[in-house]
């Protein structure tokens, strides 16, 4: 789920997926130049799939030169927990 989009100092488009709130590392991923236009649709709360190069960790886990495709949301009943 999309937490954050942005750019970095580079002026580098990207997006950080939601992560616990208590946590400070999130996955930080960089966008492909052919991908921007559908990043820039996306909005905090939507659901995507990326695929890219992971470069490792600094603060966060970084992915490189991603893929982007925006997800429908779950179904209601597969996101809750039955409890039996």
């Amino acid at each position: 789920m999309v937490n954050k989009i942005g750019k970095d100092i580079l002026d580098k488009p990207y997006i950080t997926l939601w992560s616990d709130k208590y946590s400070i590392t999130e996955v930080q991923s960089y966008i492909q130049q052919s991908q921007i236009s559908i990043a820039a649709n996306l909005q905090k709360g939507d659901y995507v799939s990326l695929k890219g190069l992971c470069m490792g960790k600094s603060i966060n886990i970084i992915l490189e030169n991603c893929l982007v495709e925006k997800l429908p949301p779950p179904e209601e009943s597969k996101k809750k927990k039955r409890i039996n």
